[in-house]
């Protein structure tokens, strides 16, 4: 703002003691707002009781379910087999030459879906 806009009185007032009564009512506001929240939480106290907790008890789970089982359980298995008689197989330690090719191929993907599923 300029000075010509300022009120008469706040151009001769020192720029301290603007900041003091800035502070004070900042103070002001704080108390306030503290005594305002500290009255609920008072009233609320002696009204929470404690309230007694329900047993809890478990049940034991020993029926096979197809959905218990996850994808990546049965995949990282068929893939890492896959993966290993392809490489037996590749380097002539196990029969099987001419498919290691393709066990090599769809072992890899296979075994690192079910590494992902897992």
């Amino acid at each position: 703002m300029s000075p010509a806009r300022l009120p008469a009185d706040s151009a001769r007032r020192p720029v301290h003691s603007q900041r003091a009564r800035l502070q004070l009512s900042v103070r002001a506001t704080t108390e306030q707002e503290q005594q305002s929240a500290a009255a609920p939480a008072a009233a609320a106290t002696p009204a929470a009781t404690p309230k007694p907790k329900a047993p809890v008890t478990y049940i034991e789970d020993t029926e096979f379910n197809i959905s218990k089982i996850s994808f990546g359980s049965i995949l990282t298995p068929l893939g890492v087999f896959l993966l290993f008689y392809g490489f037996g197989a590749y380097f002539m330690l196990l029969p099987g030459a001419d498919v290691s090719s393709i066990m090599l191929i769809y072992g890899f993907p296979i075994s690192v879906l079910g590494f992902a599923l897992r």
